[in-house]
């Protein structure tokens, strides 16, 4: 992904240690709620969407890649945390909270295991 300022002036270039195609996603989001948007590339998947996210840097002015101990996939942002939740079958869900340590790390606080099935099953009785 190459960013460049107002002008076209390339200002940075990310690469990831991932396969990239032309097909990947790029989309700007807060997700830190820093005030500043952030970058997430959509690597796209079948079960789950992978993501990977760069938040924004003013020290550095730059992008930085957010590290984390799990994937992230489909997530909600909240303050101070992320909801992350994978998908480990079609019938079974992962809920993580996934906390911001620092400007660019999120931690894994939480996990709940999910079974929609017996969630719906639960619905219908």
């Amino acid at each position: 992904v190459i960013i460049c300022n107002k002008d076209g002036d390339e200002i940075q270039t990310i690469i990831d240690d991932r396969e990239a195609c032309s097909t990947d996603i790029v989309d700007f989001i807060d997700v830190n709620l820093d005030g500043y948007a952030d970058i997430q590339i959509n690597f796209g998947g079948t079960l789950n969407e992978l993501h990977k996210i760069y938040v924004w840097s003013p020290e550095s002015q730059k992008f930085v890649a957010v590290q984390c101990e799990a994937d992230i996939f489909y997530y909600e942002v909240h303050d101070g945390y992320i909801e992350n939740m994978p998908k480990e079958s079609a019938r079974i869900m992962i809920i993580q909270k996934l906390v911001w340590k620092d400007g660019d790390t999120l931690v894994l606080e939480s996990e709940e295991r999910i079974d929609l099935a017996e969630n719906i099953e639960d619905k219908m009785t």
